[in-house]
């Protein structure tokens, strides 16, 4: 994610020119990085050595064209593409070459990447989270629950033996999971959230209700 705040941080210091594009079945286009073994049903025969669908190979990849004319950069996550330019006529010849590569759809100006909702103005480039969030308050149970004005209680102390374990510890490493994620854009959360997740060993009912604490805290102000 460093990456991509990275990525739009320079698209709005420089006023750069910022679109998007999608790869349609891009899992079928991309080559293996690493050797696959498997067992084909009898009958069939192994034609290349394209990346199979379903296969997940999640990682950013970052390329950079410049010249004396223009620069132009381009960020791959698996699918989705974005791309940022001093010149449309670069970004333009970029779309074409990729067009007679790959089935392409053109998204136009950025608005919404791995998450983050991209709004761009005279002043800058913003991004947030709103839909997350509300997708996490939402799985949590917590759309009709009552705003707090702190995301933890002031000098509240948790421990390992705050509360009684949890029988199952998924649900709580998923939602502490997703709010790592969302403290990309919001900081205020990041240092309760850290301390949430130095309990991902053994948590309890009482961290639970912390982390939904957070959430309610953050249903007053999501955007």
């Amino acid at each position: 994610m460093s990456t991509v705040r990275l990525f739009l941080a320079l698209v709005s210091i420089h006023n750069w020119h910022l679109e998007q594009l999608d790869v349609h079945n891009a899992f079928l286009h991309g080559d293996l990085d690493e050797e696959i073994y498997m067992e084909l049903p009898v009958g069939l025969q192994l034609k290349g050595d394209s990346q199979l669908e379903g296969k997940k190979l999640v990682y950013y990849s970052l390329f950079i064209r410049s010249n004396k004319d223009d620069f132009v950069a381009l960020l791959v996550y698996v699918d989705d593409i974005i791309l940022g330019s001093s010149s449309l006529t670069a970004i333009d010849s970029v779309k074409a070459y990729l067009h007679d590569q790959f089935k392409i759809r053109d998204l136009g100006m950025l608005k919404y990447f791995l998450g983050l909702e991209v709004a761009r103005s005279k002043s800058g480039i913003h991004v947030c989270q709103r839909k997350y969030a509300l997708k996490i308050i939402e799985s949590a149970g917590l759309l009709g629950s009552k705003v707090v004005t702190t995301p933890m209680e002031p000098n509240h102390k948790l421990t390992h033996s705050s509360g009684e374990c949890l029988s199952d510890v998924t649900g709580y490493h998923r939602l502490i999971g997703k709010l790592i994620y969302l403290s990309t854009t919001r900081p205020d959360i990041t240092y309760f959230v850290g301390i949430l997740s130095q309990f991902m060993d053994k948590p309890t009912h009482t961290h639970v209700l912390m982390a939904h604490r957070i959430l309610k805290y953050l249903k007053g102000s999501v955007g």
